[in-house]
């Protein structure tokens, strides 16, 4: 079974292009506003996942701020070139799906002494990192109003607008698979696409900050 129904028309492996491909062929040739605010974002992440631009995952993945004193390294690696080798140890994250008014984000955290930070920290040798810098190395993923566009699909949205969602979806669950390459993800919390979608889906008619963003922080609290 493919990752799109098969009415669909679209390859696994597609991109942000087919799905518009998709959705003007089911709407005169036209991409509404909406649709191309949400397809937007996603092609920025497509973008620097295939072309390397300037962003987050690209400075987490720099092996040269890695802290090769704390995760080990092979006694017979040239200290002077440690970003050509990979540690003994990954180093640890934490990644969180959110949901906000401004729509979904996937953030990154890393552990000191064994607990999540979120501030800037540099030198400390129970980071992973030489320097953590949230405002270059948190924000992984940012898709722009992704909650209210799952309201709008569940209620009045097309195939080509569902499709989108999933290819948000896969898209996330692509860089999640790219981390646990490099990273040990020692967590990984909150509401993510398909759950998000799945709450939005059970209460319709609710508008997406009480079916998606207020249902999240319950469900957070509830955790704890």
């Amino acid at each position: 079974m493919g990752l799109y129904p098969h009415k669909y028309g679209l390859a696994d492996d597609c991109t942000i292009k087919e799905v518009n491909a998709f959705k003007k062929q089911s709407n005169w040739g036209e991409m509404p506003a909406f649709f191309s605010l949400v397809s937007n974002s996603i092609a920025e992440v497509e973008g620097y996942m295939s072309y390397g631009f300037d962003n987050a995952y690209k400075t987490i993945i720099d092996r040269k701020n890695w802290n090769y004193d704390k995760l080990g390294r092979l006694p017979n690696v040239n200290p002077h070139s440690l970003e050509l080798h990979a540690p003994l140890t990954k180093p640890k994250l934490c990644i969180l799906h959110v949901f906000s008014e401004i729509g979904y984000e996937l953030l990154a955290f890393p552990y000191v002494n064994g607990k999540v930070v979120d501030e800037y920290i540099s030198g400390d040798p129970n980071m992973d990192f030489h320097v953590w810098n949230p405002t270059t190395m948190k924000y992984l993923v940012r898709i722009n109003q992704l909650h209210k566009f799952i309201a709008f699909t569940i209620k009045n949205g097309d195939d080509a607008d569902m499709a989108l969602i999933i290819h948000a979806h896969i898209v996330v669950t692509r860089i999640i698979e790219k981390l646990h390459r490099d990273f040990e993800i020692v967590g990984e919390k909150g509401t993510d696409i398909k759950a998000a979608f799945a709450s939005q889906n059970i209460n319709p008619n609710l508008p997406p900050e009480e079916a998606i963003i207020a249902a999240q922080m319950e469900n957070e609290s509830s955790s704890k």
